[in-house]
């Protein structure tokens, strides 16, 4: 099912060093275009063809378009081994530069494992739960494996587990069905425990009334495992195998896409496209050459790349016709083949070939499939494959179902309120003509100096002006901002963040008089309550604050001054905190003392 390309390095082009291929010089970006395109593709980035695959990422023309990138780089060979094949193909490529390039384009990495297990290996891992749990051990793993930074490489995992739908036989499928459920529920819960995201890969599936309901791979159990995956990708491609045909007609592919939507959230579905295609030997003529007789035969298929098949079509003068109701690429050739047969005389045959493939105009169609569906995307099989029309017109369609944009704003009446004051949050929500969005879900956010991430705060509703206002106590030091969260018709919006320091109160208890050489305090209590924070005693001297005395809070957050005056006369006193991680800078108002 899955094409050939994805299991013989030998047919592209071997890998270059990776500090060769990340310093590839990228096209700059057109005209900017008056609003974003939708972030509709994902796609696979194998570890043989890294140079072609990341020239189309991380081209500026294509990539304000991916949301996410699955290198296709590990395969799982058993409960506890997984087999890195970028290390292998990539002698001297370097793994943290990939991932650090492709986050750094703002990427979401969901690396693909494939099942590297013999028929019904990896059924037999999943049916004993003991060898099931050391397997998402394993993947869970990967999924947190660090860089030399500390960093997380990747986002989350892809599971292209395909020897359940090729080799281990129908038969088998009602045994192995309930633990593959198991398995997923259990690697979810352990990957969305560390916010990583869980994405499938799998055949198609058709409703079981559905006319195609025996071409369905059920193995895969969409319904039961839609609550616990992020992703969906749906392999539309292949339908033609061992006869002549197409890729994947695009009514086939849609008649599962229905299927997929009508079992989970529609945007986590992603519709496969194949960038290669497939030629088919219909009919042999002559006597084949010894070194091709065995090759060129009725039914032998050949593989090519979508960015090659021009050249074959001009080299033998074929003619492509479009097949609307496919949405494919058809066009037949003869290839002669001329050589010695076994005993030493010349001969020849003719091989009438008949190839299919998908063409920018076919990926175009399956994006307007996303678009129809508000699917997740696309997924691209693979990046590096495609000709130089093809995202031109993906990028068409991605901009004619483009989110519209939000402008976000906010106020605060006060960025340095006392503790326990309240203050006044404002915020406005337009679209870029001005226009404002009413009844839009708008989450107020904060991060403090402990917080490693934003956190939701209080979820609020936009006004029919467009706007929201909420008063907020103030209880410490916090960065605050607004987020509108993306849906189909809008992407999300983050505001500026508005910082907001709190000052310290200071209580202040001192005596109106005091007599001269004789000990007495001031005290108080600092808020919020903390120890170890500087309070500095200042007295007024020739029309400036001069230190006197300093002390540190207790941990209730009380203070005492012990002072002793030896002038007789009045003085004009405060008290200063220092600012801490807690709250900003703050003084007491000013008091007089008497000493007599």
């Amino acid at each position: 099912m899955r094409s050939g390309l994805r299991r013989r390095a030998t047919l592209v082009v071997a890998c270059l060093a990776l500090s060769q291929f990340l310093s590839l010089q990228i096209p700059s970006a057109s005209a900017a275009d008056e609003k974003s395109p939708r972030k509709i593709l994902s796609g696979w980035l194998p570890s043989y063809s890294m140079k072609s695959a990341l020239a189309t990422v991380l081209d500026t023309r294509t990539s304000d378009m991916i949301r996410d990138v699955s290198p296709f780089w590990y395969q799982v060979n058993s409960a506890t081994v997984i087999k890195d094949n970028f290390a292998a193909d990539n002698p001297f490529g370097n793994m943290e530069s990939a991932t650090a390039a492709l986050h750094a384009a703002g990427f979401q990495i969901i690396p693909t494992l494939t099942d590297g297990m013999p028929k019904l290996g990896l059924a037999g891992v999943l049916a004993n739960p003991a060898s099931r749990t050391q397997l998402v051990n394993s993947l869970l793993a990967l999924a947190t494996k660090k860089d030399s930074q500390n960093r997380d490489h990747f986002d989350g995992l892809d599971l292209d587990f395909e020897v359940f739908a090729f080799k281990d036989g129908r038969a088998s499928w009602t045994k192995t069905t309930p633990n593959w459920i198991a398995f997923i529920n259990e690697l979810s819960l352990g990957l969305h425990s560390k916010n990583k995201v869980l994405s499938i890969t799998t055949p198609v599936l058709f409703s079981p009334t559905s006319s195609r309901a025996k071409q369905s791979y059920d193995i895969y159990s969409w319904a039961q495992v839609a609550p616990a995956i992020d992703r969906l990708r749906i392999m539309t491609y292949d339908y033609s195998t061992d006869n002549a045909g197409p890729i994947g007609p695009i009514t086939w592919a849609e008649e599962s896409v229905k299927y997929a939507v009508a079992v989970m959230p529609a945007s986590k579905v992603f519709i496969g496209v194949a960038g290669y295609g497939h030629g088919w030997v219909t009919k042999v003529t002559g006597t084949c050459p010894a070194d091709s007789v065995k090759t060129v035969t009725v039914g032998a298929r050949t593989t090519f790349r979508m960015v090659d098949v021009q050249k074959t079509i001009d080299s033998y003068k074929a003619v492509p016709v479009y097949n609307k109701s496919f949405e494919e690429v058809n066009f037949t050739y003869q290839k002669v083949y001329t050589g010695q047969t076994a005993t030493g005389l010349a001969t020849s045959c003719t091989a009438a070939v008949t190839a299919w493939y998908q063409n920018s105009q076919s990926f175009a169609a399956r994006v307007a499939l996303a678009g129809k569906y508000r699917l997740g995307g696309i997924a691209q099989w693979t990046f590096g494959m495609e000709d130089a029309a093809t995202m031109p017109a993906v990028r068409a369609v991605a901009l004619s179902i483009a989110p519209d944009k939000v402008k976000s704003e906010i106020t605060v009446d006060k960025s340095n309120p006392l503790l326990g004051e309240t203050i006044l949050l404002n915020g406005s929500f337009t679209l870029p003509d001005k226009t404002p969005i009413v009844g839009l879900p708008i989450i107020v956010q904060g991060k403090s100096a402990s917080d490693s991430d934003w956190r939701d705060l209080i979820t609020l509703t936009t006004a029919v002006d467009g706007r929201i206002s909420q008063p907020l106590l103030a209880g410490r030091n916090i960065s605050l901002r607004v987020k509108s969260p993306a849906s189909w018709e809008r992407s999300e919006s983050i505001s500026t963040a508005a910082d907001i320091r709190i000052g310290s109160r200071l209580s202040v208890s001192a005596p109106a008089v005091v007599v001269r050489n004789r000990p007495w305090n001031i005290q108080g209590i600092i808020q919020p309550h903390r120890a170890g924070v500087v309070l500095v005693l200042q007295m007024q001297s020739n029309g400036k604050w001069v230190d006197h005395a300093t002390v540190l809070t207790q941990n209730d957050g009380s203070y005492i001054f012990a002072l002793t005056s030896t002038q007789i006369g009045i003085a004009q006193y405060r008290v200063r905190a220092s600012a801490d991680s807690v709250a900003s800078d703050a003084s007491s108002a000013a008091f007089s003392i008497i000493t007599r």
